[in-house]
């Protein structure tokens, strides 16, 4: 994958902090691995050409090869604390490419097989590969915030699923009950008419849901699963519109678009 930004920002520290760049430090051409490529789940039956697909799964990751230079020689110091940073990582950080159309998204990564460019016996690099989380790169997230001087009553949402991931979209969200409200229905009309509701709730009490990971957390500390009807808000890829009823003052969705990349 090729850039032509020069700074960039991993586990955000900045590369300017170190006086690093991105460059192109190795020769020959490169293609990127794992940026769209799908495994079929299907059955081939005696005499039938034709097998039953069930569906497609991804089995692969975003991979790519980067390189880092400084214009500077690269102390055996300064070495050891830029590998501290950057490489040995235990879990995926953000990766940011300081780019006029990268600016909206970043890479969930872990730098993987570094090795040190040296010139002339001086250290004034790094090549590495870029390990991906999955095969998409993330939007960084927005929030939507929808107040209620009185309790909705039927009121509309839009929402427009931008993501690239053909799937389901599953925000994260709060809601508020109101001081005499105790419940909320949200009704999708684009998927099918999918309810998700809360009953007999507290007043004033807010409720705080990952939809992906089906984690549930009220303001009261009380556990909550027992009042929903187990049916978690999510978003089908396009337009969806949602219908808001219930005794609730305040709601927020936040999100995240998945993107594909290529360069």
């Amino acid at each position: 994958m090729s850039f032509y930004a020069q700074s960039f920002s991993y586990d955000d520290e900045s590369s300017e902090f170190y006086n690093l760049r991105i460059a192109n430090l190795g020769s020959g051409d490169f293609s990127n691995s794992g940026n769209g490529t799908v495994s079929f789940l299907e059955d081939f039956i005696f005499r039938k050409p034709k097998p039953y697909f069930y569906g497609v799964h991804y089995d692969s990751k975003l991979t790519f090869p980067m390189s880092i230079f400084s214009e500077d020689e690269i102390t055996a110091l300064d070495a050891s604390y830029i590998q501290n940073w950057l490489f040995g990582q235990l879990t995926y950080k953000r990766l940011s490419i300081i780019q006029g159309d990268m600016d909206n998204f970043y890479f969930n990564c872990i730098l993987t097989d570094p090795t040190i460019v040296r010139v002339g016996n001086v250290i004034r690099g790094f090549e590495c590969i870029v390990v991906c989380d999955s095969q998409f790169v993330y939007n960084y997230p927005k929030t939507l915030t929808y107040d209620y001087v009185s309790s909705p009553s039927g009121s509309s949402i839009i929402f427009y699923n931008n993501s690239h991931y053909k799937g389901y979209l599953y925000p994260q969200m709060t809601f508020t009950t109101s001081s005499i409200g105790s419940s909320i229905y949200i009704t999708n009309a684009d998927d099918d008419d999918r309810i998700f509701s809360f009953t007999n709730l507290a007043p004033n009490e807010t409720i705080t849901i990952d939809n992906n990971l089906g984690i549930i957390t009220s303001s009261t500390g009380l556990r909550r699963l027992s009042k929903f009807n187990k049916k978690f808000l999510r978003f089908v890829p396009g337009l969806n519109h949602l219908t808001l009823t219930g005794g609730i003052s305040q709601l927020t969705l936040t999100y995240q678009f998945l993107r594909r990349v290529s360069g």
